[in-house]
């Protein structure tokens, strides 16, 4: 193939790989889902704190992603885009990477082939626009690959071209970051040792004077990765999502063979018979391959195993083996993303297949050698098209996928950036309070207009803005307004209608209110008053309503409690009310604040319903029902004049059944 050639192949093939990522980011799939929030945490966590070894939220993280997309964020801003953009950086780079080490293999028409496998298929595609970890581990496990083979080069006559230490220490760099990534990059280094045990054997030769190299290489992996591992083993229980996911390693030990061969079986036939059934990385049950390029899959593997002595087939059979294992060993499989690793050799093989033998029958056929390679190439582009269609036409658009990615919350950002003169607005979401933030995160991220919308969720809370401008209500279909703010908020009828008519807002009931002086007037009216005690110098109690006097053991009290926010708060909190006995024991409690303190404002006055839930067996007598706050990170009660961080509401009887 001309060298010019090749260039504009690859250049057309970036371009397609790129745009491919690029393009809709917000919208293809749609919204954000929880693994992507929890990252977006992890990238704030390196913003506001610094560099950070290992990220204990979800369940455990390796660190790199989260530190070059807080760089990214730093360089172009904090969004839902740039966020993906992260993921999508790391494909691109992963395609190019790809492309590099095939053709440094097996050549330039294997190389491309690969190269485009890469870029239009199903599973990259997927990965590289989530922003997700797992795909910044294929980009830097090609280039561990590359810069090992640069270096050591079995089979060429000069290996590293005069600089094997310089390809080893980029090998060592490289490894050590891959091992930052996801755990299914901790088999890497076992199959660069399978592969150096294999040269040793088989190509004893080439292993002479690089033992210095080695050292070197894993030398600087260790260096790199080594703070992490460290970290681990002194806090084992920070990778609690790493353990859940290999339980069919504790079974292994445990000498139940079963899971471990049923697994193996599963993740072994994800190419052809049945592939990842989650709708998270997949469409459900979807093969790997199609059937046509699963048996030209199959039909490459067989022909790098019968030419198993060339070290090149060797390697790429390896790291086959060992992109698989972490999917065998999973607790869920096959799993596309526990088999991540697959991706820089995966398209290899039916690349081989294609191209020995589109060589085989132009040999066979000298004459019609044009029209064969023609007929490759449009078997290839088929199939490229397909999988470009599988992405953006069938999982992006299936509801599995998209109740997945919050696509309610997009849909409001959208709505609410096509109509610039709505500005007072509330939003009533389930994922709004501390150990559930994540309607508010998604918004925060997904918004591109500068707007402050209070947020609590409505099933029981309200807050009211103080302005003496109308304010928006947006109530999604999962938090619906409570009974009893019926009186306060009108429903916007004629906005409703034109939601339903537009297709648009599906999800949400839109109530206004026109006048919150009056309303919050209404609601404290309502109440009965409390003496004002301010908390922390952040939020003052102005009312309660509903406690009555007595109750039966087990049954449930309900209140309601209003309070007037002084300033807007800059750490997270927590309400409590507490029913305690008459040796101020805990009895009960309610501890949960469903309107986001950090969006409210100075002045708002926000009303929430409590349940306490009496026990059975809680002797007759008097007990006092007391409230107060507190910041869920440091246990710590905010203060009051009276320094005992509560304030009292009534006391009540309880009597026995």
């Amino acid at each position: 193939m001309p060298r010019w050639l090749e260039i504009v192949l690859v250049a057309g093939i970036l371009l397609v790989a790129i745009i491919l990522r690029i393009v809709a980011l917000r919208s293809f799939p749609p919204g954000l889902r929880y693994d992507e929030l929890v990252n977006a945490t992890g990238v704030d966590q390196v913003l506001r704190e610094g560099p950070t070894i290992y990220f204990t939220s979800g369940g455990g993280h390796e660190p790199l992603f989260q530190h070059v997309a807080a760089i990214v964020w730093l360089l172009v801003g904090r969004s839902a885009v740039t966020f993906r953009l992260t993921a999508a950086l790391f494909g691109i780079l992963g395609v190019i990477a790809g492309w590099v080490l095939t053709r440094r293999l097996f050549g330039s028409r294997v190389a491309l082939l690969t190269m485009a496998a890469l870029a239009t298929t199903f599973v990259p595609l997927l990965f590289a626009r989530l922003a997700l970890r797992v795909i910044a581990l294929p980009l830097f496990t090609a280039l561990t690959v590359y810069a090992m083979w640069r270096a050591i080069d079995p089979e060429s006559d000069d290996p590293g071209r005069g600089r094997p230490t310089l390809w080893f220490a980029v090998g060592g760099v490289t490894l050590g970051l891959a091992l930052l990534t996801y755990p299914a990059a901790r088999v890497l280094p076992f199959v660069l040792l399978a592969f150096l045990i294999y040269l040793a054997i088989f190509h004893r030769g080439r292993l002479q004077n690089c033992w210095w190299g080695l050292l070197l290489y894993f030398g600087l992996a260790v260096l790199l990765s080594g703070p992490m591992f460290l970290y681990l083993r002194a806090n084992p229980d920070a990778e609690q999502r790493y353990q859940q996911l290999s339980g069919l390693i504790g079974a292994f030990d445990e000498g139940e063979l079963l899971p471990l061969v049923v697994g193996a079986r599963k993740t072994l036939t994800m190419f052809i018979l049945k592939g990842d059934s989650e709708w998270y990385y997949n469409i459900a049950d979807r093969p790997f391959f199609p059937l046509p390029v699963a048996i030209l899959f199959f039909l490459g593997l067989a022909l790098a195993i019968w030419h198993w002595r060339r070290p090149a087939y060797a390697l790429v059979l390896l790291l086959l083996m060992g992109g698989l294992v972490p999917g065998m060993v999973s607790s869920t499989n096959p799993g596309f993303s526990r088999t991540i690793n697959i991706l820089p050799v995966v398209y290899v093989f039916p690349a081989l297949a294609l191209v020995g033998g589109a060589n085989w029958a132009a040999r066979r056929w000298n004459k019609g050698r044009n029209l064969i390679m023609g007929a490759v190439v449009v078997l290839a582009l088929l199939y490229f098209a397909a999988d470009i269609y599988a992405y953006f036409g069938i999982w992006t658009q299936r509801p599995e996928t998209q109740v997945l990615h919050g696509p309610d919350t997009l849909e409001l950002a959208k709505y609410l950036e096509a109509n610039p003169e709505i500005e007072n607005i509330a939003i009533s979401a389930p994922g709004v309070n501390y150990f559930d933030p994540w309607d508010l995160l998604q918004m925060d991220l997904l918004l591109s207009r500068q707007m402050r919308p209070r947020w609590f969720n409505g099933t029981n809370s309200l807050i009211i803005p103080a302005t003496d401008e109308p304010v928006t209500y947006y109530f999604r279909d999962d938090a619906p307004m409570n009974d009893g703010w019926e009186p306060l908020l009108a429903e916007d009828q004629a906005q409703n209608a034109a939601n339903l008519d537009a297709g648009q807002l599906s999800n949400f009931s839109v109530r206004v209110l026109q006048d919150p002086d009056q309303a919050t007037k209404q609601l404290l009216a309502s109440t009965t008053a409390s003496e004002p005690e301010q908390f922390g110098g952040l939020v003052t109690i102005r009312g309660k309503s509903g406690l009555e006097n007595s109750y039966l053991s087990g049954e449930t009290i309900h209140l309601t409690t209003v309070w007037q926010a002084d300033q807007v708060a800059t750490e997270p909190l927590i309400v409590f009310v507490h029913l305690l006995n008459d040796q101020g024991e805990w009895v009960a409690g309610w501890d949960k604040l469903d309107v986001a303190p950090e969006y409210w404002g100075e002045g708002d006055i926000f009303a929430l319903n409590h349940a306490l839930d009496i026990p059975d067996n809680a002797p007759p007598g008097t007990y006092l029902v007391t409230a107060g706050w507190y910041s869920p990170v440091t246990g710590d009660r905010l203060l009051t004049g009276k320094n005992d961080g509560q304030v009292f509401l009534g006391e009540i009887e309880i009597r026995g059944r």
